[in-house]
Order: C-alpha cells, then sequence, then structure tokens
C-alpha cells in the first residue's frame, strides 16, 4: 500500500471514534452551557446585592470618615481660638438678666459677743 492509501484507510477507521468523541463534547457543551444558563439569574441577583451591599457599605463608612474630619476641625478650631473675655461672657448673657450686681445693704461690723449670740 502506498502512503496516500494508508492515509485514506487510517481516516475510515478513526472517523466513528472522532465522530464520536465529538457527539460526546457536544452533549457535555450543551449541558454546561443550560446549566449556566439556569444558574445565571439567581448568581446574578446575589451578585447585585453583593454590589449594593458593598456601595452601601462604602457610603456610610465615607459619610463617617467626614464627619470625623468635621469633627476634628471644630475641635481644632476651639483649641486655636482664644475663649471669650469676662466682658464679652458678660455681654453675650440673656437681654432680661440684669447687667450690674445685686446692690446690698452694708452690715456693720460685727464684735465676738455679737457674732456668738447669733
Amino acid at each position: 500500500m502506498t502512503q496516500p492509501t494508508l492515509a485514506g484507510v487510517a481516516g475510515q477507521i478513526a472517523a466513528p471514534v472522532v465522530a464520536a468523541l465529538l457527539e460526546d463534547l457536544h452533549a457535555a457543551a450543551s449541558a454546561e452551557i443550560t446549566r449556566l444558563e439556569a444558574a445565571a439569574p439567581a448568581r446574578i441577583t446575589a451578585a447585585e446585592q453583593d454590589v449594593q451591599n458593598w456601595a452601601n457599605d462604602l457610603k456610610t463608612t465615607l459619610h463617617g470618615l467626614v464627619a470625623r474630619i468635621e469633627g476634628a476641625r471644630a475641635n481644632l478650631t476651639a483649641a486655636t481660638q482664644p475663649g471669650p473675655t469676662a466682658a464679652e461672657t458678660t455681654s453675650s448673657t440673656d437681654a432680661s438678666a440684669p447687667t450690674t450686681a445685686p446692690t446690698t445693704t452694708p452690715t456693720a461690723p460685727q464684735d465676738a459677743t455679737t457674732k456668738a449670740a447669733k
């Protein structure tokens, strides 16, 4: 037999084996595609929920970070600015409150016996 003849015979022998292997591969691929298509909606929904949870966590974390920065700024501002003077404190009190000290009647000096009698 010549070389082309041997190749033809080998091809005829291998053809049914290759066809059976391709059929098995096709069936396995079809089954996997069907399984993936069936699972896809639930997995997409779960993935969307995971992404939404992550995004909410990120947003909460960033808002917390901003709040901490604002608090630190307020503390720094309070620490670096001088406090109000006594005059500023008095002027910032309630306008209906009297601004003068209450008057008191001076008392006569007491001696030791007067104090003891009381």
